[in-house]
């Protein structure tokens, strides 16, 4: 503790002053009392703080409550918080705060537990969430809360009575969410409710007595909805109204009833702008109510017609009584009749031209009628029951359906043998109605299906068959590139280094030809000089290099490239058979001309042919096993030469010449390669 001692100047002061104010002249005087008063009331003071040493016990501090950051407190200790809803805690508010007023966003799907525990809530802000289905509404002490804001939800159902406990409920806002429909006694309990906000909704029906129990309502606000038709008697119980808000919506008319029940308000104000009002003899009353209660219709000047077309835009107070006509309907335009294949959906449209405006609805081939869920409550006002939405059940899974959309249009969804027949199309308004029928054909798609896959089928096999064809082609031609083209019947050069393979063994000389003279007399005069020494030839074995040279026989012969091939042309297959045909047949001839002579020599040489004949037998056995053994040689060389295939055939061929004369033996081996 300190103690504060003062020292004042003003004693001193004063006391100077008085001296020399007998001391001074009368002007003098004057200003020295202005001086003493100004030293009066001036409070000059030095201050000296000395510490003061106390042996008593501290007092102790008092401590107020500490407010949350999220709310503002009063000194009567009432709390206004506003949080996001995560972030809210009751543990974080000390228990002597009560809270009054309270307000949470960002993201509540239902009413916190915390919420409704608190005992004190007057207020209840829950706008700016995601409710969805309002079921129940309870707080710990409902008789004491005054305002309850649900605006800017995701509202789609209010259970009847869900506001029953919340008696004492003045002001209630449903703004900005999704409701279509309200329930009849959605409202219960709310006598004393003053304010009710159901703007920016779906609402396109209201229910009569919806609002009897809102006997205290003084605002109420439905602007910016889907209302078309107002029951009679809706406001009836509303004596004490003086704000309704109507704007913007789809009203075309106010009924007599209603605009009875507004002429009981008192001090009211409403509004009726924003709809397409219909400017015909149905709104003689309306245009009368409009003219008589000018001074409580907002924006009267933006009220405008929006049928018939020939009155569009003008404003209603610009009307007069001639501009109001009315007939009956004539459709002027619907769908033709059609088939319709089973299984698909199908659109068919139906209009109609009046002076006043008309509403339809169609008839099924089962009687039953539909329409547009906007036109329920009018249609029932001309006594007529038609159902918004059909379905039927075709199978386990499998559903119809026949709905009808604002402008009249019937779609069948899922078409099927329920929907096969006439429909009937209605348009109908205070004057009298007109019908116009079409007849809907059901039709299998089988028949088409079943062409449709044939042609399908059908061009894919022949795809198929064209890529085959394509593929064997090319198959077969490099096959017939990769063959070896070595003949040995031409002696002309056309393949293997443009000659025939040909090799003769003798065992004089144990060497072999490889090539043929272009003369054909060479070729007979090679007949009568084969085999000399042939007991030599017999004694050479199969796998002697003078017999068979290794990778020799058949002999290879270099495969002639693709150009080269197109260059030197590709020898005739047939013409070389035919050639070689030729060739045998001249050979025989001269085979027999020599058998011939053989006969006329004289039995002296049969002995010796006989012998001959033996030993050419034993020379053709050994050829022929020697033959073999190279085919099967030529076979594997040929594969590694031309890879997979028809292979070349290499044949031997052995001749036995014996001359009679001189009885000379002589032994040829002749190898052809054949294709």
């Amino acid at each position: 503790m300190f103690k504060k001692i003062h020292i004042s100047l003003k004693l001193y002061l004063f006391l100077f002053c008085s001296c020399l104010l007998k001391m001074s002249t009368r002007i003098q005087k004057v200003f020295l009392v202005i001086l003493l008063l100004m030293i009066l009331k001036t409070d000059t003071v030095n201050s000296v703080y000395i510490q003061d040493v106390s042996t008593h016990a501290p007092k102790k501090l008092i401590v107020t409550p500490v407010c949350p950051a999220f709310c503002v407190c009063d000194l009567s200790r009432n709390a206004f918080c506003s949080s996001y809803y995560e972030a809210f805690s009751i543990s974080s508010i000390p228990g002597d705060l009560n809270i009054k007023r309270l307000n949470l966003f960002g993201g509540l799907r239902s009413l916190p537990l915390e919420v409704q525990s608190l005992t004190g809530l007057t207020e209840l802000d829950l706008s700016r969430n995601s409710l969805s289905v309002i079921d129940t509404f309870n707080v710990r002490n409902p008789g004491i809360l005054r305002s309850l804001d649900l605006s800017s939800n995701d509202i789609v159902e209010i259970s009847p009575g869900a506001f029953s406990q919340l008696v004492n409920l003045e002001i209630l806002s449903l703004s900005e969410n999704n409701l279509q429909t309200l329930p009849e006694d959605i409202f219960l309990g709310l006598d004393n409710l003053k304010i009710l906000r159901l703007s920016f909704n779906g609402i396109f029906s209201i229910p009569l007595g919806l609002f009897n129990h809102l006997i205290s309502l003084e605002e109420l606000d439905m602007r910016n909805n889907h209302i078309h038709w107002i029951a009679g008697g809706v406001f009836q119980n509303l004596t004490h109204l003086k704000t309704l808000e109507l704007s913007e919506n789809n009203l075309r008319t106010l009924s007599s009833d209603v605009l009875s029940d507004m002429r009981n308000f008192h001090d009211f104000s409403v509004g009726l702008y924003g709809n397409p009002w219909d400017c015909s003899c149905d709104s003689k009353q309306f245009l009368n109510f409009l003219t008589l209660h000018k001074a409580n219709v907002s924006h009267l000047d933006m009220l405008l017609c929006y049928s018939p077309a020939r009155l569009e835009g003008t404003k209603l107070l610009d009307l007069v009584e001639s501009d109001l006509k009315c007939d009956i309907p004539v459709i002027d335009e619907i769908s033709n009749s059609i088939e319709v294949a089973v299984g698909t959906n199908v659109t068919i449209h139906c209009k109609a031209s009046a002076l006043n405006h008309a509403i339809g609805y169609w008839v099924t081939t089962r009687g039953v009628k539909v329409s547009h869920r906007y036109y329920q409550d009018l249609l029932r006002e001309m006594n007529i029951t038609a159902e918004t939405h059909l379905r039927y059940k075709n199978s386990k899974d499998d559903f119809s359906e026949v709905t009808v959309s604002e402008n009249n249009t019937l779609t069948l969804i899922n078409f099927r043998g329920v929907f096969n027949g006439t429909f009937t199309c209605v348009m109908v308004n205070s004057h009298g109605n007109d019908t116009a029928s079409l007849t809907l054909t059901a039709v299998t798609r089988l028949f088409t299906v079943e062409w449709v896959s044939m042609i399908i089928g059908g061009l894919s096999a022949l795809a198929f068959l064209v890529f085959g064809l394509i593929v064997g082609t090319i198959k077969l031609c490099a096959i017939h590139i990769c063959k070896c083209h070595c003949v040995l019947v031409e002696p002309r050069k056309h393949h293997c280094d443009r000659n025939y393979t040909i090799e003769v063994y003798t065992d004089d000389q144990n060497t072999f030809d490889r090539s043929l003279d272009d003369d054909d007399d060479d070729d007979d005069d090679s007949y009568n000089e084969s085999y000399q020494n042939e007991e030599s030839l017999l004694k050479v074995p199969l796998n002697s290099p003078v017999a068979r040279t290794p990778r020799s026989s058949p002999r290879k012969c270099a495969t002639p490239t693709p150009e080269e091939y197109l260059e030197k042309g590709r020898g005739n297959t047939n013409n070389t058979l035919n050639e070689v045909k030729v060739r045998l047949e001249r050979k025989m001839e001269k085979v027999k001309s020599r058998v011939h002579s053989i006969r006329e020599s004289g039995s002296q040489y049969l002995i010796t042919i006989k012998d001959t004949g033996s030993i050419a037998a034993n020379r053709v056995k050994a050829g022929v096993a020697m033959g073999v053994e190279q085919v099967k040689f030529g076979v594997m060389s040929m594969k590694e030469f031309c890879g997979t295939g028809d292979m070349a055939q290499t044949i031997s061929v052995v001749s036995v010449n014996t001359d009679v004369d001189s009885e000379e033996k002589s032994t040829k081996i002749t190898k052809m390669t054949t294709l």
